[in-house]
């Protein structure tokens, strides 16, 4: 994982951000227009005026980062301003823990250097849990600068920094989560792979009996966490129509051409990327909105997904929509 900090050229201060919030960043790669992705900002609010982002060198984006935008002062990133709902209330003293798999650190890293910054304008630290699990030791990111945000706090028994080596398994156990966490009411935060998310999410459910409002989470992938509510779940209307299980008819008109979709194909988002298009997305779980595409004509489903991103009837998240069944054909602005 490499870091990177990010500056605007116009001489302007960065937006202000939320511990936990991401930027939708575009990156132009060679022979392409330039593919956009979104990366957690890994520093804290009002730390300094850029944003660091950490990411892993893995797929065309990020490989793009690090092989072309690793010296200062190089230009060429285009960002909108942070956002995301995956935050840490900082004004809170209740006990924090923040469980994280992989590159979902970085959130955790914003997260624990506000919790520590503000333990010292506040001339109190909250009690912070920052545990990471890793695969191997060569995949264990940040350990040593949580090490030393601990040393630097205003009390550093109240934070806790630990690694699970998880294996292959890449899940964390109840027995090593036990070791660590002594008994208290407190607020989890989870970030990981949508397998590792899940995981823990189930493990405080079933085996901490940890209230679902007790767990926040954010999970990288195509994949939303399936949630046990801690009551009946609030009525959001009708439930969306069931995908299509005929071929419908797809009209990318700003591309000016036609194709079929068929169940196999996926999204909408996956059967544009299969006939050479390359539309701007970021999360692929209807959570950012970066994909936000105009809908001339039919119907689509998010086949009982409900996204974090308010949709207008006129328009649709191509990442997690399929066409709905009852609809003849579908028209897109791509």
């Amino acid at each position: 994982i490499r870091s990177f900090y990010l500056k605007p050229t116009d001489g302007d201060g960065v937006d202000s951000h939320l511990a936990g919030q991401y930027l939708t960043i575009k990156i132009p790669t060679r022979g392409e227009s330039g593919v956009v992705r979104t990366y957690t900002v890994s520093s804290a609010p009002d730390e300094a005026d850029t944003y660091r982002i950490s990411v892993k060198r893995d797929g065309v984006a990020s490989r793009a980062l690090h092989d072309h935008f690793h010296a200062p002062g190089t230009a060429g990133l285009l960002a909108k301003a942070p956002r995301g709902d995956f935050t840490l209330d900082a004004a809170s003293k209740r006990p924090a823990v923040f469980l994280s798999g992989g590159v979902g650190v970085t959130p955790m890293m914003s997260m624990l250097r506000h919790s520590v910054r503000e333990g010292h304008r506040m001339r109190y630290q909250r009690p912070c849990y920052f545990i990471t699990s890793f695969h191997s030791l060569e995949d264990r990111a940040f350990h040593d600068e949580a090490l030393e945000l601990k040393a630097k706090s205003r009390d550093p028994d109240a934070v806790v920094v630990a690694s699970i080596l998880t294996g292959e398994q890449g899940h964390l156990d109840k027995a090593k989560l036990k070791a660590i966490l002594p008994f208290d009411d407190y607020a989890f935060f989870i970030c990981g792979s949508p397998a590792f998310s899940q995981a823990t999410y189930d493990l405080l459910r079933t085996s901490f009996a940890v209230r679902d409002a007790s767990i926040y989470s954010e999970e990288f992938g195509p994949a939303s966490l399936r949630r046990d509510p801690d009551c009946a779940p609030v009525d959001r209307g009708p439930p969306q129509p069931p995908p299509a299980t005929d071929p419908v008819a797809v009209t990318f008109s700003a591309s000016k051409f036609d194709i079929r979709w068929a169940p196999e194909d996926g999204t909408l988002l996956d059967l544009a990327e299969r006939h050479g298009l390359q539309p701007d997305f970021g999360c692929r779980s209807g959570k950012c909105g970066t994909c936000l595409t105009k809908l001339h004509r039919g119907t689509v489903t998010y086949d009982n997904v409900t996204p974090d991103y308010d949709v207008e009837d006129s328009h649709c998240l191509i990442c997690i929509a399929k066409p709905a069944q009852g609809t003849e054909d579908v028209a897109l602005d791509l």
